[in-house]
């Protein structure tokens, strides 16, 4: 389902250790786009974004807000082209971990992402606008309806995040042929992990899960700047594949990158790995069997990917 973009407004205000943008107030100092590839027509000044906040699309019990933040997802971005939200306020990214909670509306199941952008106080020349975090969903939400999404966030201390990117489709727009609208509300930064936004509409992987059995493990893809796909180029997204059977897949760069191998997060909920898979193990077609022993559970393939120089 497609929803015209309406007027613009956007608030933001500080509750006690939590940071809260509500959309119902201005309380901000910029809206805008943002693009993490460089050689974005978003950053080059090619294109402008489309972006404003528009009376909410469906409203209901799992959202009854008058006004959210609508973001056109162009297909000429990235995968992680997204609505940038200046801050009146910056907050520190610290060694304990926060928490960002927000709700999203997109017309399509995929998955969600945040970008922290900000400066190190120890670096008083260092603009405000440098990234300082990634967070991204690990599994699909689910389309036309409101999902609440919890990212945790950290780093080492002494940082100021001015700026929140929201990417609400964390997916390579390679094949897509129209752009999108998607809807965001409640951003709430806490340093509590509960999402107070918790609809009883199940996601993607909540109904997957139900479905599959130890037998087969889910493979995702998670990445920026390029993907994993499976040979022919279909799409890792929630792959149903046999446990402790290997698995084929295709390491694809975007433009202007190259790969340092890939990382593979694996296992069930309660006993988590991840091992670093080095670029010499991927032949130079892309192609990369990934050994049968990290196909269990949950697997999510995190291709390293780094500019060229």
């Amino acid at each position: 389902m497609r929803y015209p973009i309406l007027s613009i407004a956007l608030g933001l205000s500080m509750m006690a250790s939590a940071q809260t943008i509500s959309f119902e107030n201005r309380d901000y100092k910029e809206l805008g786009v943002y693009d993490t590839w460089e050689a974005s027509p978003f950053r080059t000044g090619q294109l402008k974004g489309n972006y404003a906040v528009a009376a909410n699309p469906n409203k209901c019990e799992a959202n009854p807000s008058a006004r959210v933040l609508a973001v056109q997802r162009s297909r000429y971005g990235s995968n992680t082209f997204g609505v940038r939200i200046e801050l009146n306020e910056p907050f520190e990214l610290t060694p304990t971990e926060k928490y960002v909670h927000l709700q999203v509306n997109r017309p399509y199941s995929g998955r969600v992402m945040v970008v922290g952008l900000g400066k190190r106080t120890d670096r008083p020349a260092q603009p405000t606008d440098v990234e300082q975090f990634w967070a991204m969903t690990t599994t699909n939400i689910a389309a036309d309806s409101w999902q609440a999404v919890t990212l945790p966030i950290k780093g080492a201390g002494g940082i100021e995040i001015h700026s929140l990117v929201v990417v609400p489709d964390c997916e390579s727009p390679h094949a897509y042929t129209t752009d999108a609208i998607c809807y965001i509300d409640h951003i709430l930064v806490s340093d509590n992990a509960e999402n107070p936004y918790i609809s009883s509409q199940p996601s993607d992987h909540d109904a997957n899960a139900s479905t599959h059995d130890t037998k087969y493990c889910l493979v995702s893809n998670t990445n920026r700047n390029g993907e994993v796909t499976l040979p022919d180029g279909a799409q890792l997204m929630n792959y149903e594949h046999s446990t402790h059977k290997t698995l084929l897949v295709k390491v694809r760069p975007e433009a202007g990158f190259t790969h340092d191998g890939v990382v593979v997060h694996y296992g069930l909920a309660t006993n988590r790995h991840e091992v670093h898979i080095p670029a010499r193990k991927v032949k130079h077609n892309g192609l990369l069997k990934l050994p049968r022993r990290y196909m269990l559970g949950d697997v999510e393939i995190e291709g390293v990917f780094v500019e060229i120089k």
